[in-house]
């Protein structure tokens, strides 16, 4: 029934007792809305289901999630890679509102000529369509925050989360993104086969590992300080993961089939970028941290720039470094499974902001959504009056 679909209503207020008084005035309402006075220093939320679970969450007893605004603060976009892909996502997130809906259904139209399985038809997969599913969630999901009131001021993307987040960074049109996507995963033949793995280590010590087991190892991603990804033939990847089980390190399998971001994919590369010179580049609105040049020695405004990308190891850890820390006021992870976050947090320690997972998998992605725009709000974020509807739905269409 459509009065079961999660709610959400904000509130503002002097203190906690008069957000108890503005949440007892409104009284229960069917649809989400804002009652809001933006310079009451107090805010809360209520993410409910029907008159019962409001009269759960608003009894005088219950603990509310109060939050003193000060300095808004700055915001980063989190894009995770093609390892958070979902059975189903696709369809999930597009019940969500109709801005999902109408937005995803846009993307597909886009993706028609890279792909010949339809993008909204998740009974058909393959390693390709799932990639693009992927970014096409992203692109909807930073759509949804920008006309939430929350547009990034900063972004970054892991692996293939960087062509999300070049082009929520202006660099790339959704439609390059999805040429570009296709024509990588096109090129990405090996000479041998290779596999990727997590390692919960430092890179001097599964480096050295590999070297004294005759594994010829490369680092494949400097995820955090003591979490990287490796990549090793196929043929030696038992062998890698009996090494780490004597020495005490946890290696966890991304890829058993195939590897990524080494130095076996030059050839790839470099056709790459020849295809990436008839992409027409665009002056960034917004500052993008890269992961394949964090020193700013290439740019995604450059076609060499996403050949790189595909041999180079991804560098999220020093990206992290250009991170201003004492402006930051949330980290928002984009992906429909939230990796990012605890990597994230593992780079920028005990940061007083708010980290904020979009959707989680196997949750009421709804529910979800909504507790991410309440924190939001709690961390400072302007919700436009127009965003919620008295419908009951998050109305942003595109």
């Amino acid at each position: 029934m459509e009065t079961e679909r999660y709610r959400l209503a904000l509130f503002s207020g002097s203190d906690e007792a008069h957000l108890r008084q503005q949440i007892a005035a409104a009284g229960y309402q069917d649809g989400d809305r804002l009652t809001v006075d933006l310079q009451a220093p107090c805010r809360t939320y209520l993410v409910y289901r029907g008159q019962e679970d409001w009269c759960r969450q608003t009894d005088p007893t219950a603990r509310l999630p109060v939050c003193r605004v000060g300095k808004p603060g700055k915001t980063l976009f989190l894009f995770p890679g093609n390892g958070i892909h979902q059975k189903n996502m696709l369809a999930t997130l597009r019940q969500v509102s109709p801005y999902f809906e109408q937005t995803l259904g846009e993307l597909a139209a886009l993706a028609k000529p890279y792909t010949p399985v339809e993008l909204l038809d998740e009974t058909q997969e393959n390693p390709l369509v799932n990639q693009l599913r992927v970014y096409a969630s992203e692109l909807a999901i930073a759509g949804f925050w920008t006309r939430l009131g929350c547009p990034p001021d900063a972004v970054i993307g892991h692996s293939m989360g960087e062509y999300a987040a070049a082009v929520c960074a202006g660099y790339l049109s959704p439609a390059d993104g999805f040429f570009l996507l296709a024509k990588r995963d096109g090129l990405m033949q090996e000479a041998v086969p290779h596999a990727l793995a997590a390692a919960e280590t430092t890179p001097d010590r599964i480096l050295q590992l590999g070297q004294d087991g005759g594994i010829p190892l490369e680092i494949a991603g400097y995820n955090a300080p003591e979490v990287v990804t490796v990549c090793c033939p196929h043929s030696q990847l038992h062998q890698l993961n009996q090494l780490c089980k004597e020495a005490g390190i946890r290696l966890s399998i991304i890829n058993p089939d195939h590897g990524g971001h080494y130095s076996g994919l030059e050839q790839g590369a470099a056709r790459l970028a020849a295809l990436a010179a008839q992409v027409s580049f665009h002056k960034p609105l917004r500052r993008m941290l890269s992961t394949v040049c964090p020193d700013g020695s290439c740019t995604p405004a450059e076609p060499a720039y996403w050949g790189a990308h595909m041999c180079r190891p991804v560098q999220f850890q020093q990206a992290l470094d250009m991170v201003q820390k004492e402006t930051l006021g949330r980290v928002i992870d984009l992906g429909v499974s939230p990796v990012l976050l605890s990597m994230a947090m593992k780079n920028l320690g005990n940061l007083r902001c708010a980290w904020i997972p979009t959707v989680r998998a196997g949750r009421n992605y709804r529910r979800y959504i909504l507790d991410a725009v309440g924190t939001a709000f709690l961390s400072g974020v302007c919700i436009p009056p127009d965003a919620l509807d008295s419908g009951g739905s998050l109305t942003m269409k595109g």
